[in-house]
């Protein structure tokens, strides 16, 4: 806390602050620290470099994800896979651009519209698009920006996974493998059928727990007293100011007035130079024209002539629109309409377009009773932001003053003591939950000797995981030691039944085990499992062709089952396995059924998609190897560590 440096910076500790500042001056000069400083870049990819500042952006973005964020060379890899992703990227953005790909204003403004974030009650609303902008720090354009860039690669992408070939055997083979069947019959041996007849004496037991002690250990435990600090608790004690709450209004009014917007519709015919070039494509849009003002639908000649594919299915539908969505031309024209009005064609770079005007939205500012809750909910936001990092820096400095209790820092700053269940050094529930607490709970400072009265009160701790994902400022605590219990072998009395037990089910197990075992042989010399079940008390289950994936059946049965080998003609194959729940069981495979599935069966084609997939991933790995392998890149992995911890 910068607040307590400052409150503590006097007498000898301000010479020695000081004296540490005047070295680095000594050394390097006082002008390296007003001059500007070059941007840092940690790649060159063809030439165009990726910054740091980037790369940390993306690699923050990757860290908030992540519940516990990794250290060591676990970081180190993720700082190295980020750099990776944004070399693809960054590669796959040139080959589109170098392909001449490019995305029309229609599909941008169609992708954006579909973004909940932007969304009022299911619709688009332009209003809120600016405020979600504005609220990360991005502009209009520079947010299209990023949409067009990730556009492209995803379209090139799709032609590139499109492109791989699908050979024909290779589906028919991994249908015929997934979709076999097998007979299977199976018996269980009940492992409980021969627990009452195990004897386990008093010197088995003593003789187990002889053998094994250290694995009977109650753990070192701790409970720990904290003061939570908590932005969202804070916001409670605000008192709303309504003079305050008009001018917020005052200063924000822009947020809150909602330009007009126009629900559109238009049908596109693009200009192909085969099929009589510009002139031809305003003589369509000409006759579709007049076929409207003789009174066909609008929407019902869209979806038969537009070639738009993302509205045409929609009959021409584009929804809701501001001005300066839509390529300019289109703009213009589309927002000097009367509602219903059909226009003239009109030219873009897309093509020539028919543009109807469905419904007109007026712009409007909203009154301030109208956003009162809005600006009541940011208000105390804001307040509440306030007052705690003042709280904070007097958390810090009131709890360092006062090492040896949290009661002082509880009263002065109106907060409250709390108490943790008792938790081991994996962590436990609650506040306990969080690895940085559970590692300060056990640290020198706060565990001490294991005395209360010897604890110390721990530094604030950030709660990463107690912290709302839609707050920007996480909770804090401060601990102290409120009781220890030290790590202590059990004795055999806490133990004896535990270990009775397990003797008891081990021996059980050994014999139900050596039961299937026999049976098994049994079969293998031509026995029936009827037969066998039969002289056992057992009782046999299946008898009926079964898929790979059949519902019902133990998966540890199934999977065993399918890996056993074809059986001979009229003949069967054995095998054990243990399942799920541990009881041994003896299985016989009697016939295989190989699937027999047409041409156009919905699994075949359910398969072909996976095939499809599958095949499209090796393409796209391929081309993007061979991107990799043609471009000149140049890292510069020394500068990934620096600035990225912030």
């Amino acid at each position: 806390m910068l607040q307590a440096i400052r409150d503590k910076a006097t007498g000898w500790i301000a010479w020695v602050i000081v004296i540490l500042l005047i070295i680095p001056f000594a050394l390097w000069g006082i002008n390296e620290y007003f001059s500007g400083t070059a941007e840092v870049n940690v790649a060159e990819v063809n030439g165009v470099e990726i910054s740091r500042d980037l790369f940390n952006q993306y690699l923050q973005r990757e860290l908030n994800q992540r519940e516990e964020p990794p250290e060591g060379a676990a970081l180190d890899a993720l700082r190295k896979s980020v750099l990776d992703r944004m070399i693809n990227e960054e590669l796959l953005a040139q080959a589109a651009a170098g392909m001449g790909m490019r995305i029309a204003p229609e599909a941008l403004a169609a992708q954006v519209r579909t973004i909940e974030a932007f969304q009022r009650e299911g619709q688009f609303d332009q209003d809120q698009y600016r405020r979600v902008l504005l609220a990360n720090g991005l502009t209009v354009a520079a947010f299209e920006a990023q949409q067009i860039r990730a556009m492209l690669i995803q379209q090139l992408m799709d032609g590139v996974q499109k492109s791989a070939f699908l050979p024909k055997a290779s589906e028919a083979h991994l249908l015929a493998v997934q979709e076999r069947e097998i007979e299977l019959s199976w018996l269980a041996v009940p492992v409980e059928r021969f627990e009452a007849g195990v004897e386990v004496s008093e010197a088995d037991v003593e003789s187990w727990f002889s053998e094994h002690a250290g694995e009977y250990v109650e753990p070192e435990k701790v409970r720990v007293d904290y003061i939570l600090l908590d932005v969202r608790d804070l916001e409670k004690r605000v008192e709303v100011d309504e003079v305050e709450l008009r001018s917020l209004y005052e200063q924000q009014k822009g947020l809150y007035r909602t330009d007009e917007q126009r629900k559109l519709a238009h049908i596109l015919i693009r200009i192909d130079e085969a099929e009589g070039g510009r002139e031809a494509a305003l003589e369509k849009a000409a006759e579709l024209r007049r076929r409207i003002a003789d009174g066909e639908e609008f929407s019902a000649l869209a979806r038969e002539f537009s070639q738009d594919p993302g509205s045409a299915k929609q009959g021409g539908e584009l929804g809701y629109v501001a001005r300066g969505i839509m390529d300019p031309k289109f703009d213009e024209v589309a927002f000097s309409l009367n509602k219903g009005e059909v226009s003239q064609p009109v030219e873009t770079p897309f093509g020539i377009h028919l543009i109807k005007v469905e419904e007109i939205k007026p712009g409007r500012e909203k009154s301030f009773d109208e956003v009162r809750a809005e600006l009541e909910r940011e208000y105390r936001r804001n307040e509440a932001e306030n007052l705690f990092y003042d709280l904070a820096d007097q958390l810090y400095d009131i709890t360092y003053e006062n090492p040896n209790t949290l009661e002082p820092a509880a009263e002065q700053l109106g907060l409250v003591i709390r108490t943790s269940d008792w938790f081991t050094r994996a962590g436990g529930e609650g506040v306990a939950a969080e690895p940085a607490v559970v590692q300060t709970a056990f640290g020198e400072e706060v565990l001490g000797e294991g005395d209360p009265a010897r604890s110390l009160n721990s530094r604030p701790i950030e709660l990463k995981r107690g912290g709302a994902r839609d707050n920007r400022i996480t909770p804090v605590v401060v601990l102290r030691l409120n009781a220890h219990r030290s790590q202590r072998p059990k004795k055999l009395e806490e133990v004896r039944d535990q270990i009775t037990a397990q003797l008891r089910r081990q021996r059980a197990l050994a014999e139900a085990e050596q039961l299937r075992d026999r049976i098994a042989d049994e079969l293998r010399s031509g026995r029936s499992l009827e037969e066998l079940a039969q002289e056992h008390g057992l009782e046999v289950a299946g008898g009926e062709f079964v898929g790979r994936y059949q519902g019902g059946v133990d998966g540890a049965l199934l999977k065993r089952a399918f890996r056993t080998p074809r059986p001979a003609e009229g003949g069967v194959s054995v095998g054990t396995v243990a399942l799920t729940d541990g009881s041994p069981a003896v299985f016989l495979v009697s016939g295989v059924r190989d699937a027999s599935v047409g041409d156009e069966d919905p699994k075949r084609s359910f398969m072909a998609r996976i095939l499809r997939t599958l095949y499209g991933s090796a393409e796209t790995t391929a081309f993007m190897r061979q991107l990799r392998e043609e471009a000149n890149i140049v890292l510069f992995e020394d500068h990934l560590k620096a600035g990225d911890e912030g």
